[in-house]
């Protein structure tokens, strides 16, 4: 499937999607014979609360919801009975699947590493979740992604084991799947060229990052300075920073930032330029009226760069 990849907040209109994967989801966990969803948990209930409070998020590619997850601080009472590692003040994932056709795609990874960028935004420090013992694949995923296994807990009416796992969110070189989340979210950075005999050259954009295709994109004048450095040299980089905070008391700056870089070129295939054009709308005009009119006005007075990336590394600062 191909399309922007968005994690983004649930709408009430997501909710029968969200339901159909979590009826999927019981279905394959009875085949396998684990008892970790049923008809008790997940309710219908659980989802229009978790949407109500802005605390259900789905990840989505080209209109298609993959997968969900619940985030919020909500720690449930026999978490007092762990041995964290962590402290309390802390992001808890609930609720979290992915539909069964899209899995073994990094979808699971996504959405954690989306967990740690919203903790990293409101100054939380940790990531706390529990699984069933036996649900491999949600033990490994949290093992993959960093998580570590922290105590074993049991719920009321629940013979079962279930794990329970913590992450502190640290400083340093962020994780494939973060970096890429990182550019996608941020959509705002500096465009960076160079001539044939080396002068430097930056200049702000705003740009869409393809996930699937691993470019991005942005439109601009049709003639410039950084047009000119592609054609001398195509070689280019976009840099960005989120979550830009400065601590007064400790003399730094906490932040997110990503440098993506790979070779340069325009688009010119006109229906290219029109689909590059409307994915450039719905990211920073959605909902708005006339934007195939204004697509077809724009079309031959606009350029669009492509940059086909090969390389792209993020950085995570606390600032502690």
């Amino acid at each position: 499937m191909k399309g922007r990849v968005e994690m983004r907040l649930a709408k009430r209109s997501d909710l029968p999607r969200v339901l159909e994967i979590c009826a999927a989801t019981v279905a394959i966990m009875c085949e396998e014979g684990l008892h970790q969803w049923g008809d008790n948990y997940p309710l219908e209930a659980d989802f229009v609360r978790d949407i109500e409070r802005r605390e259900l998020y789905v990840q989505e590619q080209g209109g298609a919801v993959l997968g969900f997850v619940c985030i919020n601080r909500d720690q449930s009472p026999e978490y007092r009975l762990v041995d964290w590692k962590t402290g309390d003040g802390c992001l808890v994932l609930h609720r979290m699947a992915v539909a069964p056709e899209a899995r073994r795609q990094g979808i699971g990874r996504r959405m954690i590493a989306f967990a740690e960028q919203m903790a990293f935004q409101q100054g939380v420090c940790f990531l706390r979740t529990d699984t069933h013992s036996q649900n491999c694949r949600m033990n490994a995923l949290f093992a993959a992604c960093g998580l570590e296994r922290a105590g074993v807990v049991r719920f009321p009416n629940r013979d079962e084991d279930f794990y329970c796992y913590e992450k502190r969110i640290s400083s340093g070189e962020l994780s494939e799947t973060a970096a890429r989340l990182l550019l996608e979210t941020a959509g705002y950075g500096v465009f960076c060229t160079a001539s044939g005999d080396g002068e430097p050259y930056g200049v702000p954009v705003h740009f869409v990052y393809l996930e699937e295709e691993q470019e991005l994109f942005f439109h601009c004048a049709l003639t410039g300075r950084k047009l000119q450095n592609i054609a001398e040299n195509p070689r280019a980089s976009v840099t960005a920073v989120t979550g830009c905070r400065i601590l007064p008391a400790s003399y730094t700056t906490a932040y997110e930032s990503v440098i993506a870089s790979g070779h340069a070129e325009l688009v010119s295939d006109p229906e290219e330029k029109r689909r590059l054009l409307r994915l450039l709308c719905e990211r920073f005009a959605p909902g708005q009226d006339r934007r195939d009119a204004v697509i077809n006005k724009y079309l031959s007075s606009v350029a669009i760069c492509r940059v086909e990336l090969d390389s792209i590394h993020g950085k995570r600062s606390l600032g502690h």
